[in-house]
């Protein structure tokens, strides 16, 4: 059953930390929804997020033992919509290869305890990354319970100096069988716009766009 979801989103760079708001416009059942991120920089501090449910009128705090849950029903995590903290994790070159005609390398991240496996819901994760951009632009999720999460950046470009992702999927399997699949598709990107800091904020989850 294909299902359709559109949403806004803002994000603005604090210094060493990056904040992320996304506001659900449709369909109806999930409109108003909206989740607040905190992405810091400091590799100590456990990334902060919030979930604001209307049916209920009340923000929520996602909980580090929750981010390996699904978000809204999509095939990516919580813990999949923050960046990950490189110090986490033990790196491995697997090879140099290609992708849609770039070369590449293929890394194998493994987490360092298992803290990080809990929080993530991932026991090792293999990611291509570009040379020329230094992008994951594909990578397999492997999970504790055995399925894998597939992540493709199908379409990607360059808009003055900055990379931007125009189509992602994230595929769940289990073995070769195709369990779930999500698409995501970005337009009508504005760089460098003038946010107020309040966006950022579980009140302004509360009030919606």
């Amino acid at each position: 059953m294909l299902r359709r979801h559109t949403l806004k989103s803002y994000e603005k760079d604090f210094g060493a930390d990056e904040h992320k708001t996304l506001f659900f416009k449709s369909p109806a059942d999930v409109k108003n929804t909206a989740f607040l991120t905190y992405d810091y920089d400091d590799s100590s501090k456990d990334d902060d997020q919030w979930l604001y449910l209307p049916a209920l009128k009340k923000v929520k705090r996602i909980p580090s033992a929750d981010k390996s849950s699904s978000f809204m029903g999509s095939d990516f995590s919580y813990f999949d919509m923050t960046d990950r903290d490189l110090e986490d994790y033990d790196f491995k070159l697997l090879k140099e290869t290609k992708v849609r005609g770039h070369d590449a390398w293929m890394i194998e991240a493994t987490p360092r305890n298992q803290e990080v496996i809990d929080e993530s819901g991932y026991t090792k994760t293999i990611a291509i990354v570009r040379k020329d951009n230094y992008m994951v632009v594909r990578a397999i999720n492997f999970m504790t319970n055995g399925k894998k999460k597939y992540l493709d950046l199908k379409k990607i470009h360059n808009e003055g100096g900055i990379w931007l992702v125009d189509e992602m999927t994230m595929t769940t399997k289990k073995a070769k069988t195709t369990v779930h699949k999500t698409i995501l598709t970005f337009d009508n990107i504005e760089l460098n716009k003038q946010i107020d800091d309040n966006v950022f904020t579980t009140r302004r989850l509360e009030k919606g766009l």
